[in-house]
């Protein structure tokens, strides 16, 4: 987490995957993983990770950052569409994350 947090997220990357290999049902190094992928413009590559990440953070306070990062994993992809279900969805959980996605949602319709 000191790479990720330092902002090195090629090396957080890289370590986040050997520690999913070791413990494959770590959620967390699933979430800051999709998360550097992203940051590294890995977008495509994120979205599966999120994805995973958001399916098994669904009822713990981690499931908001998941769909809201994986929304714009999506948006970055051109996948207005599953962008916006992502939002939706984050803003419907009332969380953390549901200001961004609101304007993340506004910004996307405006793009049409």
């Amino acid at each position: 987490m000191v790479a990720y947090q330092q902002n090195d997220f090629e090396r957080a990357a890289r370590g986040l995957e050997a520690l999913i290999r070791l413990e494959p049902e770590n959620t967390e190094a699933r979430f800051y993983d999709g998360v550097s992928l992203l940051m590294l413009g890995r977008a495509d590559e994120a979205i599966s990770v999120l994805k995973d990440a958001a399916d098994r953070a669904a009822t713990t306070s981690l499931g908001d950052a998941c769909h809201y990062y994986l929304a714009l994993a999506y948006a970055r992809t051109g996948r207005a569409a599953s962008a916006s279900a992502e939002a939706k969805l984050v803003i419907e959980m009332d969380g953390k994350y549901r200001r961004s996605a609101e304007a993340l949602k506004r910004r996307l319709e405006l793009q049409r």
